[in-house]
């Protein structure tokens, strides 16, 4: 349990570094000087939601994508931020201590609102200034996904937070 629990916080550590270096590759293509950053960014973020078309999309459409695409980025990895510490607790077998329902709700509610943020960006981008307002539709399953593991982190912090309060009550009657 302990390897897989130790698997868990890597992978967490390392989608925090991703998410901070993704924001840092979305700045440096929103900055427009370095054609290398630029070119990454572009097949990475911007090809991803908005693919090639008959017309060039708009370059402060573009810049838009990128700049907000990169706050975001940096507000996942700052939501996330606990999780490693949530993942280390429970490998030491500390089930339930205090505030930990806090830290899981908070880590559910950055989830929701990156999905639903991430969600209104590509479609007033796609519609206001790249002329794509239907590029959402094929996002709409991975936003939902992202929409439900938040609420259900919510419900696994009710959970938590129950558990926090028995053993509570369990210490003081003893």
């Amino acid at each position: 349990m302990k390897w897989h629990l130790s698997i868990l916080k890597l992978i967490s550590i390392a989608l925090i570094i991703v998410l901070i270096l993704s924001a840092a590759l979305n700045i440096f293509g929103a900055i427009q000087q370095f054609e290398f950053f630029n070119d990454l960014a572009d097949s990475f973020y911007f090809k991803s939601y908005f693919p090639k078309r008959s017309f060039e999309y708009s370059l402060s459409g573009q810049i838009i994508f990128y700049a907000i695409n990169a706050l975001l980025f940096l507000y996942l990895a700052y939501g996330l931020r606990t999780t490693p510490k949530l993942i280390s607790e429970t490998s030491k077998e500390n089930l339930f201590y205090q505030h930990q329902a806090i830290e899981i709700r908070k880590i559910s509610s950055a989830i929701i609102v990156y999905a639903k943020i991430k969600f209104l960006l590509i479609l007033c981008v796609g519609a206001f200034f790249l002329m794509a307002p239907f590029n959402v539709l094929g996002f709409i399953p991975s936003f939902l996904i992202l929409y439900i593991l938040g609420k259900v982190l919510i419900l696994f912090s009710k959970i938590v937070e129950k558990g926090e309060l028995i053993k509570q009550e369990n210490e003081l009657t003893i």
